[in-house]
C-alpha cells in the first residue's frame, strides 16, 4: 500500500472546484486543474516512486481536478482509476454539484462563459448537458457535495 493520498475533484462548472482545489492546497495537498484523465496514471506513479526514493521532493497528498472541459477523456477515466488500483494507490473521488438556478446564478455573477455553451448551446443547455455527461463520474464518487447553500469561504 503506497503512502500517496490521491484525490480526484469533479463536478459541474460553478460548483466550486476551484475554490476547492485552493482549500486542498492550503491543506498541503499538490494541486492540478484540469489534468487529462489518461495522466492520471503516470503522475501517480511519478509521485509514488519519490515517496519510495525518500526524496525531499516527495509529494504526499495530490489533488486533480477532471471536469466537462476534458470530456474526450471522461469516458477513460475509469481504467485510469483502476491504474491506480493495479499500483497499489488508494484513491478517492469527490463529485461537487448544486442546484441547478444556483449554477445560472454564478454564471451570471462572474460573467464567465460556461465550457459547452456556444453561439448554438444556451447556458440551461449546456449546464444540462454537462451533467449528463458527468453523470458517470458522479456515480463513481466515493462523496458527492452539493455547494447550493456554501459560499466560497465556508
Amino acid at each position: 500500500m503506497s503512502n500517496l493520498r490521491f484525490l480526484v475533484v469533479s463536478g459541474m462548472s460553478g460548483s466550486g472546484k476551484t475554490v476547492a482545489l485552493q482549500a486542498l492546497e492550503d491543506l498541503g495537498f499538490y494541486c492540478i486543474d484540469n489534468l487529462p484523465a489518461e495522466l492520471i496514471p503516470l503522475l501517480a506513479e511519478i509521485l509514488q516512486t519519490q515517496i519510495a526514493e525518500n526524496s525531499v521532493e516527495a509529494i504526499s497528498r495530490c489533488a486533480v481536478s477532471i471536469d466537462v472541459r476534458n470530456r474526450q477523456f471522461l469516458n477513460d477515466l475509469p481504467t485510469h482509476l483502476k491504474s491506480l488500483v493495479a499500483l497499489e494507490i488508494p484513491y478517492s473521488v469527490l463529485f461537487l454539484d448544486a442546484e441547478l438556478s444556483v449554477l445560472v446564478s454564478r454564471y451570471s455573477e462572474t460573467r464567465r462563459k460556461h465550457p459547452l455553451t456556444d453561439s448554438t448551446i444556451s447556458l440551461l443547455e449546456a449546464i444540462e448537458l454537462e451533467r449528463s455527461l458527468l453523470e458517470p463520474l458522479a456515480e463513481l464518487a466515493d462523496r458527492q457535495l452539493d455547494t447550493t447553500q456554501t459560499t466560497p469561504h465556508e
